[in-house]
């Protein structure tokens, strides 16, 4: 029984299949997986720990037996989850369940009050949240440049280390100059910083940017096209886990239809809420939901969720 558990729940890739891991938890609060039809047995299998010693496949991010409040709110109760390499898994609770304060303890925007946020070693995240920021007074393109995180950052110090060679006022840090900038460059083609602008241009474009768009103010756009500048420099980011928190919300349908196109497309592993029906139809091939009694796992996309949990998503629009 156990090693027909475990097979169910890692099917390891072989040739054109992909596997796609779950876990479960003794300890109070946390997740809980629905057993596959036909199981004769509901008991959990082991603790997270555990289950990573028996299973060649292991969590990218993971909660272990996380407590959370906000002033006298209880969020999260010892509760444990995972989400795997490659999962697109929609995450979904009643409202003040603790769906956003996970992605913000993801990223260190907020740290636990008890248990551990892991992040795998090596691992980038983007996070794409309902809050796009203010991006006036930069064109398009270079706010989505400005996304794309270290190899931004050292093209930003090529340019400035361009002008400080070419000014003769500082002539006396031309050495000095020069040194770094061989230094910079060479980390700069290495992360592939000559192609960067380019790539971005192609991505604004596969958005619906036009190339007139792509020059002017960002802050000129709609909420809905700000929303694609967002996406935009997530991907070009190229992050191996992206989080998105109700991208969705106050969107255009076809700024919506963009999104989907866009995230269907994307290879690496997701986490995302979503209130939308459509959203987690489309993207999920797992749900994560998050109850009174911890975190509870279903198998498979939306319809087996709500197959399993004989209910749809709480505050499903």
């Amino acid at each position: 029984m156990l090693r027909r558990r475990l097979a169910y729940r890692c099917q390891l890739a072989t040739g054109d299949l992909h596997g796609l891991c779950h876990q479960t938890s003794v300890n109070p609060g946390a997740e809980r997986q629905v057993e596959p039809p036909g199981e004769d047995s509901q008991a959990p299998l082991s603790d997270l720990r555990r289950h990573e010693e028996l299973s060649p496949c292991a969590a990218v991010i993971r909660l272990d037996s996380v407590s959370k409040r906000h002033a006298r709110q209880i969020l999260l109760l010892d509760a444990s989850m995972g989400v795997f390499k490659g999962e697109k898994v929609g995450l979904v609770g009643l409202n003040g369940a603790g769906k956003s304060t996970i992605f913000r303890m993801l990223v260190k925007e907020e740290e636990p009050d008890g248990g551990n946020v892991v992040v795998d070693r090596g691992v980038t995240i983007g996070y794409f949240s309902q809050d796009v920021g203010d991006m006036r007074g930069q064109s398009v393109l270079d706010a989505t440049l400005g996304g794309a995180g270290e190899v931004s950052e050292i093209g930003h110090e090529l340019h400035e280390l361009e002008h400080v060679m070419a000014d003769p006022a500082r002539a006396d840090e031309l050495e000095t100059s020069i040194e770094r900038f061989g230094v910079v460059q060479a980390r700069f083609d290495e992360l592939g910083g000559y192609a960067l602008e380019s790539r971005a241009r192609e991505i604004l474009a596969g958005l619906g940017f036009a190339e007139r768009v792509v020059e002017d103010d960002v802050g000129k756009l709609s909420g809905g096209w700000k929303m694609r500048v967002a996406l935009a420099r997530i991907l070009l980011m190229r992050p191996d886990v992206l989080l998105l928190d109700e991208p969705t919300n106050h969107v255009d349908i076809a700024t919506k239809e963009m999104l989907l196109d866009a995230l269907s497309a994307f290879e690496g592993t997701m986490l995302f809420v979503s209130h939308d029906r459509q959203f987690l139809a489309s993207l999920s091939n797992r749900v994560l939901e998050l109850t009174p009694d911890g975190p509870v796992a279903y198998g498979g996309g939306y319809a087996e969720y709500v197959s399993g949990s004989r209910h749809e998503a709480p505050g499903l629009g």
